[in-house]
């Protein structure tokens, strides 16, 4: 079980005279994203079909949707992670 399965509130970063700035610090979760983002396209052009896995053990195709399945949702909590990021970021009141 991933950390952001069972956590309900994020940790975020504080915008402070010894850390990153804000606008460092957003970009880098910005470009992140927006790799992410080309990762998760790609992830989903990938041709996945049962007649890749036939001639495997019964339960293969199964098996593999499952994982593929559980990919997924990795792929889409670690966006929305970046996500709200961007938006805390944003929505931060300047630093102390």
């Amino acid at each position: 079980m991933s950390p952001l399965s069972t956590q309900t509130r994020l940790t975020f970063p504080l915008i402070h005279l010894n850390g990153n700035s804000r606008e460092s610090l957003r970009d880098g979760y910005i470009n992140a994203r927006r790799d992410l983002q080309k990762a998760i396209n790609s992830f989903y052009a990938i041709d996945f079909h049962a007649r890749n896995y036939y001639p495997l053990p019964p339960g293969s195709w199964e098996r593999a949707s499952a994982e593929r399945d559980e990919v997924r949702t990795w792929l889409h909590q670690a966006n929305t992670y970046l996500e709200q990021h961007v938006e805390h970021l944003n929505n931060f009141p300047g630093g102390i």
